[in-house]
């Protein structure tokens, strides 16, 4: 049986769902939304250091450094990702609610667990330029140009990706119960 390829469940829930999650969140956002959101996964801060800090020179932008700790909130990830001006990454999820909220991002692509979901949501959708191997050199315009997707397909991948849980989660109820 060939495996069949769905959607990330966080891109198959609809825009407005994730929108009311911060719409009333409150947090201090010193940054005035002037700032480009960082956040790193598998420990590779330094291999992206130096093309952050030359980002936010270039574009006059702040870096905020987001740290996944224990006192962090889904809604803290959420909403600096959706104030940002764009989105500097090497996780999956952060890369996924970039296209959510439609923020300009480059996803640096470390070759670890979840890389190929990355690659291939890249070609699905149409925005490898935006998926850099950390030993390329991005192009930092990326990050001021408005994030293009291919939509037709997107939305196809959502029904069929929505059809396929449904479907799959039927078989499991009639087998459990």
């Amino acid at each position: 049986m060939t495996p069949k390829l769905v959607l990330d469940p966080t891109l198959i829930i609809d825009q407005r769902h994730y929108l009311n999650i911060v719409k009333d969140y409150q947090i201090n956002n010193t940054y005035n939304n002037n700032y480009i959101f960082v956040y790193y996964v598998h420990r590779k801060k330094n291999e992206m250091k130096t093309f952050v800090e030359k980002a936010s020179k270039e574009l006059n932008l702040k870096i905020f450094d987001f740290q996944l700790n224990n006192n962090s909130l889904v809604e803290d990830f959420l909403f600096y990702i959706k104030n940002s001006k764009s989105v500097i990454s090497n996780s999956l999820h952060c890369t996924i609610f970039s296209i959510i909220f439609k923020k300009p991002f480059i996803a640096f692509n470390f070759n670890f667990t979840g890389s190929e979901r990355l690659k291939s949501l890249s070609e699905l959708l149409g925005f490898q330029e935006r998926i850099i191997d950390i030993n390329q050199n991005p192009n930092i315009n990326l990050l001021n140009t408005p994030l293009k997707i291919n939509h037709k397909t997107f939305t196809k991948m959502k029904g069929k990706s929505i059809d396929f849980i449904k479907r799959n989660l039927k078989l499991y109820k009639n087998k459990i119960f």
